[in-house]
């Protein structure tokens, strides 16, 4: 009887490869990353990671322990991005486009205006029961 092989076959590319350590170890690069004031933008640490913003999201909804990391990280790049401003007087520019980058803000506030009105008999209104 030929053995049975576990495991995913060694050429697959879809095989899960995050676990805690190294998901770990990543945020952990990304912290290291924020501290330097040239990141002011999450993104651009992902992109110097080589690594999508769904893929961090992915990470800290599997091991939730994460998004405290993550939540440094985001901090780190406020507070870059204000220092960064700082020295250029763009304060109000660079608030903006950081709620927007990195805390997920939008401007506009999605409204649904889909109101279904009932019909109604204007004597009814008018009229008054004398009880």
């Amino acid at each position: 009887m030929a053995k049975r092989k576990v495991g995913a076959p060694k050429n697959n590319n879809n095989a899960e490869k995050w676990n805690e350590k190294n998901s770990k170890a990543l945020l952990d690069n990304a912290l290291d990353l924020s501290y330097d004031e040239k990141y002011s933008w999450i993104g651009s640490i992902w992109r110097e990671l080589v690594v999508a913003p769904s893929t961090i999201q992915y990470l800290t909804e599997k091991f939730p322990e994460l998004k405290i990391t993550l939540e440094l990280v985001k901090n780190n790049c406020a507070h870059n991005c204000f220092v960064n401003a700082q020295d250029k007087g763009k304060h109000n520019q660079a608030f903006i486009l950081n709620l927007k980058s990195n805390h997920g803000w939008t401007e506009r506030v999605e409204s649904n205006n889909n109101i279904t009105l009932k019909p109604f008999n204007i004597q009814d209104l008018l009229s008054f029961d004398e009880d």
